[in-house]
């Protein structure tokens, strides 16, 4: 087993049973639930180092997403006008 996949194992275990739970409560379907691993899994592997960094840094805070300085929103892009066209999104993550 490689490094990355050794070190996604590892974090995902530390989730795994609440992940599972979660997911199982609204959407009763384990092939699902296989695929959403396989796919986190995939996404890991993917990340650039810059933003494995930046995971690395922020499951020591647990706290992060706390920060004043910090704003979230989550959107179904399909159920949004359709597009993001001219929506001015920006990540902060280059």
């Amino acid at each position: 087993m490689k490094k990355e996949d050794k070190r996604f194992q590892e974090r995902l275990q530390g989730h795994h049973d609440e992940l599972r739970w979660l997911y199982m409560e609204l959407y009763h379907n384990d092939s699902m639930f296989a695929e959403l691993l396989e796919n986190l899994r995939r996404f890991y592997l993917e990340r650039n180092a810059a933003l494995k960094r930046l995971d690395e840094k922020r499951e020591a805070d647990r706290g992060w997403y706390r920060q004043n300085d910090m704003l979230g929103m989550m959107l179904y892009i399909d159920n949004f006008a359709g597009n993001m066209k001219g929506g001015g999104v920006q990540t902060g993550l280059h």
